[in-house]
């Protein structure tokens, strides 16, 4: 009975340890918030801000990746520093973008948690940060 409870506890502890560090403290994700779970292929894209794109698989529809709602603030009034090296990603992504080398040759599928920074409006980019990520594949586009 100790032994399964040990392990129990051992599974809880060290079993969520990925969960919780693979999400982006940057990005708020709050009960008041408006949550997107999306399946979607994140990539570089060339012209215009925010570079960082995530396609919803299945739809027309683009998300512009920012690091959280202070990144987009900043682009809107025009006082962002020209030292940012890109958007605070959840960890699990960050560590599979750098990896990829050209970065602009690959897209990383998966199923994304996205906090909308802006509402959804026909024909248009959508504002978003990446709370979470899970089902992470790397194709080469």
């Amino acid at each position: 009975m100790f032994l399964r409870a040990t392990a129990l506890s051992l599974l809880i502890t060290f079993g969520t340890c990925p969960l919780i560090a693979a999400t982006n403290k940057a990005c708020p994700s709050g009960r008041d918030k408006t949550l997107a779970k999306v399946h979607g292929r994140l990539g570089v894209y060339n012209g215009g801000y925010p570079n960082l794109r995530l396609w919803h698989v299945g739809t027309h529809h683009l998300f512009g990746i920012y690091g959280g709602p202070a990144d987009l603030q900043c682009q809107h009034a025009g006082t962002c520093g020209s030292d940012q090296d890109g958007p605070d990603l959840p960890t699990n992504v960050d560590k599979k973008m750098t990896t990829l080398k050209p970065i602009f040759e690959y897209w990383l599928y998966g199923d994304y948690v996205l906090l909308e920074l802006e509402s959804y409006k026909s024909g248009h980019m959508q504002a978003a940060c990446i709370v979470s990520a899970t089902h992470l594949i790397r194709r080469k586009s």
